[in-house]
C-alpha cells in the first residue's frame, strides 16, 4: 500500500486520501492477482504504472483504458463538462474508475479462492518471506 500512497502524493492528493485510495488499490490488486494467478507485488506495480498513464500494463488482466474511455469516464463521473481538458488528479480519478469497474470480476476472489493451492502457496511464500 505504501508503494501506491508514495505514488498518489505527488499527484496531488492528502496524505488522508492517498492512503485511503493506496489501500482500496492494494485490496483489488490482490483480487486481480487471485483471479489471474499472478504475484500480488507484481499486479500492485502495474496498476501503479496505469494510475501514472501506461495504461498498457494492465490490458493483461482485460483492464482497458484509452484515451477515449478515460475522458469518457471523467464525464460520466462528474469530472468535466464536454471538452474540458482534465488535470493529472482527474485523470488520475478516472484512471481508478476504469480500473476497478474493469475489475469487476476479479472483486472477490482472493477470499473466495483462499483455500485454492495457488493462494495457499502465496500465503506460505509469504509467511516465509518475512523476517524473524
Amino acid at each position: 500500500a505504501s508503494t501506491l500512497q508514495d505514488t498518489f502524493v505527488p499527484l496531488g492528493f492528502t496524505r488522508e486520501a492517498a492512503t485511503q485510495l493506496s489501500t482500496t488499490m492494494t485490496k483489488l490488486a490482490i483480487d486481480v492477482a487471485s483471479f489471474n494467478n499472478q504475484q500480488d507485488a507484481n499486479v500492485v506495480r502495474d496498476f501503479q504504472s496505469a494510475i501514472v498513464g501506461n495504461h498498457e500494463t494492465v490490458r493483461k488482466y482485460g483492464i482497458i483504458i484509452t484515451e477515449s474511455r478515460l475522458k469518457l469516464e471523467a464525464m460520466t463521473l462528474g469530472l468535466i463538462k464536454g471538452n474540458q481538458q482534465l488535470t493529472a488528479q482527474q485523470k488520475v480519478q478516472a484512471r481508478l474508475s476504469l480500473i476497478t469497474k474493469g475489475s469487476a470480476d476479479a472483486i472477490g476472489d482472493a477470499e473466495r479462492t483462499s483455500g485454492s493451492f495457488q493462494n495457499q502457496m502465496k500465503a506460505l511464500n509469504a509467511e516465509r518471506a518475512l523476517p524473524l
